[in-house]
């Protein structure tokens, strides 16, 4: 899986592509914790426009990373999610924790009030 990150004030926007299994999992993990270290942030964006298949190593990365997101006084949002994924997603419950939006706009207005999907 690759993994682009970018900022935006201080929020930091993660797009992901390729498959978010157990290799992609350590992937990601390891790319938002080095920028993280590196940089304080109010937000964390994932986009996960780009990635066909979430496993169970994929969706603890995220739910490990709100956790942390949250010690850390921050939020987290998904943007992006494919159908398919988004089913895991919503199977697992993870809508709970973490706001789902149609994409990155949506999210980012999100601070304003902008409602979720």
């Amino acid at each position: 899986m690759q993994v682009q990150l970018q900022w935006s004030g201080r929020t930091l926007i993660a797009r992901l592509a390729g498959d978010f299994d157990e290799h992609g999992a350590e992937v990601f993990r390891h790319a938002i914790e080095r920028a993280v270290r590196r940089r304080a942030y109010d937000h964390l964006v994932v986009n996960l426009q780009q990635v066909g298949f979430i496993d169970s190593s994929g969706l603890g990365a995220l739910l490990g990373r709100y956790r942390r997101a949250r010690e850390d006084g921050a939020r987290v949002s998904v943007v992006g999610a494919p159908p398919p994924v988004r089913a895991v997603l919503q199977m697992a419950g993870l809508p709970q924790r973490i706001p789902l939006y149609p994409d990155e706009p949506a999210a980012l207005g999100a601070a304003r009030g902008v409602g979720r999907e």
